[in-house]
């Protein structure tokens, strides 16, 4: 995905690639969704994308709390 197709791809309703939205459907929900949820739990959502070689989505974990915390 190209720098301006990320920044789509993480607004709500919004689909990265109009061609590829034609052949697989959705709501454009997904990585907004995923980005606030992240946020929720004090996590991260990363992605690093090479056009026309992939995209890959990183979510990061906050570590794991305990009961003492």
């Amino acid at each position: 995905m190209s720098p301006s197709e990320l920044d789509r791809a993480l607004r709500p309703f919004e689909q990265a690639n109009s061609r590829y939205a034609r052949k697989h459907e959705g709501t454009g929900l997904g990585l907004h969704f995923c980005q606030n949820l992240m946020r929720l739990f004090g996590g991260e959502l990363h992605i690093d994308s090479d056009v026309d070689k992939g995209t890959q989505v990183i979510l990061e974990f906050p570590p794991e709390r305990t009961m003492a915390d």
